[in-house]
C-alpha cells in the first residue's frame, strides 16, 4: 500500500499533518507546515497509509507554502537555474536575494488548520 510521511511532533497530539518534501532548510528533506518542524529522512516523521483526505490536506498546506518555501530554497541553496542558466548564489540578482528575504521574514503562520486555509487564497 502507498505510504505517506506525517510529522511524529503532531502525531503526538493527535495530528496527521502530511510533511513536505522540501530543500528549502539545510539538513532537512521534509518540512511541517503546521508546527514548523524542518527534519531529515531519519528524524522525526512517520510513515502512515495513503489516504485521498491526507493528500487533500497536503496539497492545500504545499499550495499555501509555496512561495514561502521557494524564498527560503533561494536563501539556503548554492544555485539555481535563472533565464537557463545555472547562477551560484552569491551571483543571484539583488531583486532576488531582496524579495526572497522580505518573503521569509514574514515567515509561516504555524499551527493554522486546513480549514482555516482553505479561506484564504493561497499567493
Amino acid at each position: 500500500m502507498k505510504q505517506m510521511v506525517i510529522c511524529q511532533r503532531c502525531q503526538s497530539d493527535d495530528k496527521e499533518i502530511p510533511m513536505i518534501g522540501t530543500m528549502a532548510f539545510s539538513g532537512a528533506e521534509f518540512w511541517c507546515p503546521y508546527c514548523g518542524n524542518a527534519t531529515g529522512m531519519f528524524g522525526e516523521i512517520a510513515e502512515v497509509d495513503y489516504t485521498k483526505a491526507l493528500e487533500d490536506v497536503y496539497d492545500t498546506y504545499r499550495a499555501h507554502a509555496k512561495r514561502y518555501l521557494s524564498a527560503k530554497g533561494d536563501l539556503s541553496c548554492c544555485a539555481k537555474m535563472i533565464n537557463g542558466k545555472r547562477v551560484d548564489r552569491k551571483d543571484f540578482p539583488s531583486e532576488i536575494v531582496e524579495q526572497a528575504e522580505s518573503i521569509a521574514a514574514e515567515g509561516w503562520i504555524c499551527g493554522r488548520s486546513v480549514k482555516e486555509l482553505k479561506n484564504i487564497d493561497p499567493i
